[in-house]
């Protein structure tokens, strides 16, 4: 006796990309500063804003004046001198080179300290210059690509030491690339879900055939004669670095069956199993087993067991 296997299985999951993409920001007065379109794949990043204490200033590029007066980070920090912005991914996602072009007013912040902190942590100082160059370009460039796997990235470009409120700091566009800010974002493998789908006899006599509790199956081949109990298992699992949503598996059980149960296991919270009802003879009504709504984070596993009777 053959049977027939079908199983279909259907996820929703993001685009993948084809190359290495770059994030820039082009700087443009305006009450802020978006990313350059189009965004690169599966990342979004918001707008550079600036902090609390500062005011706009209309210099041809994104600028700011009203820099913190104090003499030290946490000064900057207290007066809200700062400019921000952020990362984050629909996957994980790699951090590449950051490059970074300044022009600061003879009056603006002589001390300025780019910070990031990733997926949420401690903040860390990027670059610091202490005596920034007045009327001139000055870049920071920076090597983040030990960030791997990353779900988000927020920065904050901060500045001190400022001689008067009218001092500003602009961001500046780099000759070659520009753009005053660029980064390199790799996303990371999405989400896939690999399927293996098994059969066994379960016992030749159709004893152990309810419900979808564990039992022990014969250690050797059993034939598939009528009244002998089938245990179909799909196994499912997620080897990507990003989660599966709205999973959907259809199985059509062939019509020399009588469906007797089913179950799912480590596929969700909000996973649904629709089955036929127990003892539906599939040659009479179609027997499909549904599962709706699963879930399957990076690197988990679950499955669905179906038992039947042979005819």
């Amino acid at each position: 006796m053959r049977a027939v296997l079908a199983l279909a299985v259907l996820l929703l999951l993001p685009g993948v990309a084809v190359a290495d993409p770059v994030l820039r920001y082009v700087s443009q007065m305006g009450p802020s500063l978006p990313p350059e379109a189009p965004v690169p794949p599966q990342l979004a990043a918001t707008d550079i804003i600036r902090g609390p204490g500062l005011d706009a200033h209309q210099a041809g590029a994104f600028t700011a004046r009203n820099w913190s007066r104090g003499n030290s980070l946490a000064a900057a920090r207290t007066d809200g001198a700062w400019f921000g912005w952020s990362v984050a991914g629909e996957v994980p996602f790699d951090l590449g080179p950051l490059q970074l072009g300044l022009s600061r007013h003879p009056n603006g912040p002589q001390h300025i300290a780019l910070r990031m902190r990733v997926d949420g942590g401690a903040w860390q100082t990027v670059a610091q210059i202490d005596g920034l160059a007045q009327n001139n370009l000055t870049e920071i460039t920076a090597d983040l690509s030990a960030f791997v796997g990353i779900a988000s990235v927020e920065f904050r470009l901060y500045g001190w030491g400022a001689r008067r409120w009218n001092g500003w700091l602009q961001l500046k566009n780099i000759p070659g690339s520009g753009a005053a800010f660029t980064l390199g974002v790799s996303p990371g493998e999405p989400g896939r879900v690999d399927v293996v789908k098994s059969v066994r006899v379960l016992s030749r006599d159709g004893t152990g055939c309810d419900g979808v509790g564990p039992s022990a199956a014969p250690a050797d081949p059993q034939p598939a004669l009528p009244g002998a109990c089938l245990e179909y298992r799909i196994d499912l699992a997620n080897p990507g670095g990003a989660a599966i949503t709205a999973l959907r598996v259809v199985d059509d059980l062939p019509p020399f069956l009588i469906h007797a149960g089913a179950g799912q296991e480590g596929l969700g919270p909000t996973a649904n199993l629709l089955t036929p009802a127990p003892g539906t003879d599939c040659a009479v009504a179609p027997c499909r087993v549904e599962l709706l709504g699963g879930r399957l984070a990076a690197g988990e596993t679950g499955h669905i067991v179906i038992r039947t009777l042979v005819q």
